[in-house]
């Protein structure tokens, strides 16, 4: 699932929590189905970006090394370098996404002017997490720190954003009628 649609989501539960004109709270009970749950936090926006910056990262890298042949590469051509501002970003996007949509929400008059938006803490930190371990599936990225880690990134990125998914429900509560 992709940020903005995790964004969109965090803005819905904000305004479907609360009390409509009858009393009555207005909620989205439908289940995830089990693909979502699988994906729910793997942020595809931030690893489309981290994707075209690694391809990037490694045209500037083959343009240093042809003009300094005998020289270690600068701090700048570390992949961690990389990593952490993608991890710092991930959360960054969310939010934006998430205040965005409140605000269109507030806008279109599907939200009160009055409501405030709340940041979407545990979206913002699963899907951070989601993305730093998706992020060692890379490969060529990281067989300098362990050569066989991109083999079991890729499914554990799956494992811990299925495993995020069943946890939120204890984070992300709604108001749900009695």
């Amino acid at each position: 699932m992709g940020i903005a649609s995790l964004g969109r989501a965090a803005a819905k539960r904000q305004w479907q929590s609360k009390p409509i004109d009858d009393g009555k709270t207005a909620t989205d009970d439908s289940e995830p189905t089990p693909f979502e749950q699988l994906t729910k936090y793997i942020p595809t926006e931030t690893i489309t970006f981290f994707v075209a910056a690694i391809g990037a990262r490694q045209v500037v890298i083959d343009s240093w090394r042809a003009g300094h042949p005998d020289q270690d590469l600068p701090w700048w051509g570390d992949p961690w370098l990389l990593l952490i501002v993608f991890v710092i970003l991930t959360p960054l996007m969310l939010w934006l996404t998430a205040a965005s949509a409140f605000k269109r929400g507030q806008n279109s008059g599907q939200i009160p002017p009055d409501a405030k938006f709340e940041t979407p803490w545990f979206d913002m930190i699963a899907s951070t997490i989601a993305f730093f371990v998706w992020s060692f599936s890379v490969p060529g990225l990281w067989e300098a720190v362990n050569p066989g880690v991109n083999a079991i990134a890729g499914l554990s990125a799956l494992v811990v954003s299925w495993f995020l998914a069943m946890i939120e429900p204890f984070f992300n509560k709604k108001d749900i009628p009695v």
